[in-house]
């Protein structure tokens, strides 16, 4: 909003506060206030007074008697800059290290895309090659063919988040097929195991009832 309004310029410093007074008589004192003045104090006051309206009581309280925006600005960095780079080295190390685990593709993804949002409100943008990489590394061994494709492919030329999450989901369900395919073969197995062990046990029952009629 101060962009669009063109009201950074009083909070960076790069239009400065012009002369409280045009004029010196001769004795040296000031015979008029200027109106670039007047007019400079007042939209700065208008600033202040928008800079306030959006801090928390905790904030507030530490830019009590700034006499300026710029003032205000400065206070608010001195308090904020050591904590939004300790939360940018948080946010930096959770999206190196994150991991698959259960989820689905599209929900991975979702996780990593939320710490890059993170990460652009605070001024960092990530490299589509550096997130890349992260994706890659938090996925488990069921997805190593195409992790390898996809490091192949990346030597050539750059893969973008939507190739990498259309490969992935590929990838997926490729895998989701063919743990369907081996549950569905075991199963069979399992219900052939089950029918030749009830025709062994009918067998060796018969025999045993026939050695008692022979008895």
């Amino acid at each position: 909003m101060l962009k669009g309004c063109g009201l950074m310029r009083y909070i960076d410093g790069s239009f400065p506060c012009p002369l409280e007074y045009m004029n010196m008589e001769e004795n040296g004192v000031a015979s008029e206030i200027t109106k670039g003045y007047m007019n400079w104090v007042q939209n700065d006051s208008a600033v202040m007074s928008m800079l306030a309206a959006t801090l928390s009581n905790d904030a507030l309280s530490f830019v009590i008697g700034s006499k300026s925006s710029k003032e205000i600005w400065c206070r608010l960095k001195e308090k904020y800059v050591d904590d939004s780079r300790y939360n940018i080295v948080n946010l930096q190390n959770s999206l190196y290290n994150i991991q698959k685990g259960s989820d689905s593709i599209d929900m991975y993804l979702t996780r990593v895309k939320s710490i890059c949002d993170q990460l652009a409100l605070m001024g960092v943008y990530m490299d589509d090659e550096d997130i890349v990489i992260s994706v890659l590394n938090g996925l488990s061994s069921e997805f190593a063919t195409i992790k390898a494709i996809i490091r192949i492919k990346a030597l050539s030329s750059s893969v973008s988040i939507r190739d990498l999450r259309s490969l992935l989901l590929i990838a997926e369900h490729e895998i989701k097929q063919t743990m369907k395919s081996s549950f569905e073969r075991y199963k069979t197995e399992m219900m052939s195991q089950g029918d030749n062990f009830k025709g062994s046990t009918h067998v060796t029952n018969a025999k045993y009832d026939g050695g008692i009629q022979c008895k």
